[in-house]
């Protein structure tokens, strides 16, 4: 029996010099995406986020605390890209064939030079924990490659410099890639996990929210009336899953996930402050349904398209959202 599984993390990373408002929010309404739209458990989910789960209770119920410092009490929690790891790890042990297995990212992202390893960038790329703590692109492969080969793997990851977050995986869409290092040994393992032999599963598909040179933009949005934060990217994308319930191919997704987000982007960036999503995956892997083993088939005689598993496309309207300047 196919099971789906998730990995779901948003980071605010509140007491830092560099505090988001969007990291948490995202990670939320995509946890409650898959469980409305693309048929997930939720005991299948793992949410993890920085956020305090004492937020917004009366500081008097905080035994042992001041009353009035205790209104000051924001997110404390930590997840260091150890912790991530750690996650990821577990549900990739955890994984049965044929599984399908979802991570998604949203929080700092960044970038440096490399100047030892070989890297199909020639930069490292990373996903940032807290206490600036780095899920570099070298180690997100040593996780994707002992993923049981029969397993369908899926990462979108919302942050800056977030193409090429997957090292050696091929571009499809995007330019990231384009200026490899001169390098030819490989970055070592990872330390602190046992990896084992690769299985031979591709590397991909992964979904990056920009390219390694541009920056994911959050955005405060007017939505039924009520203030809440987010980012053009998840924003674009979860319009894409809600309309389509998961039925479109991987490609067609980072397409009109890039054209909606950059209809809400020209209204206040010039074109060299708007960003662009990637896809990294092998050639064939394009064309399989959103998180799906299944792929999408055009009959070429009379150009219609249909799905393997007859699966029917459900139309729904998207939610009327107001974009405020800010």
């Amino acid at each position: 029996m196919v099971t789906k599984k998730a990995l779901v993390i948003g980071l605010n990373y509140p007491g830092t010099s560099k505090p988001l408002k969007c990291g948490v929010l995202n990670a939320k309404k995509v946890k409650e995406y898959l469980e409305k739209y693309l048929e997930f458990n939720s005991k299948n989910i793992i949410l993890l986020t920085d956020e305090d789960p004492r937020k917004g209770k009366d500081p008097k119920e905080e035994e042992g605390k001041d009353p009035q410092k205790g209104k000051e009490i924001e997110n404390m929690i930590e997840v260091t890209a150890y912790d991530i790891c750690k996650q990821l790890y577990m549900m990739i042990q955890d994984a049965e064939d044929d599984d399908i297995l979802f991570y998604y990212f949203c929080g700092h992202g960044g970038i440096y030079r490399s100047k030892v390893y070989a890297n199909n960038s020639g930069a490292v790329e990373y996903m940032a924990g807290s206490g600036k703590t780095p899920f570099k692109d070298s180690m997100f492969r040593d996780f994707v490659e002992i993923i049981p080969r029969s397993c369908s793997f899926t990462a979108v990851v919302d942050a800056c410099r977030s193409g090429g977050i997957l090292e050696g995986a091929y571009e499809v869409i995007g330019d990231s890639t384009k200026k490899p290092s001169i390098y030819t040994e490989r970055a070592p393992q990872y330390t602190k996990f046992k990896f084992g032999e690769p299985t031979g599963h591709p590397l991909g598909i992964v979904i990056s929210a920009c390219q390694n040179y541009q920056f994911s933009k959050q955005k405060k949005y007017k939505h039924k009336g009520k203030t809440t934060y987010g980012t053009y990217f998840t924003k674009s994308f979860l319009e894409v899953i809600k309309k389509t319930r998961g039925n479109i191919s991987n490609e067609e997704l980072v397409q009109q996930t890039g054209h909606k987000m950059n209809v809400m982007l020209e209204r206040k960036y010039v074109p060299a402050k708007r960003h662009n999503p990637g896809l990294y995956c092998d050639i064939e892997q394009k064309d399989l349904m959103f998180l799906s083993h299944e792929r999408k088939v055009i009959n070429n005689e009379d150009d219609q398209v249909k799905v393997e598993d007859d699966q029917v496309k459900v139309e729904v309207e998207d939610d009327q959202v107001k974009v405020e300047d800010d």
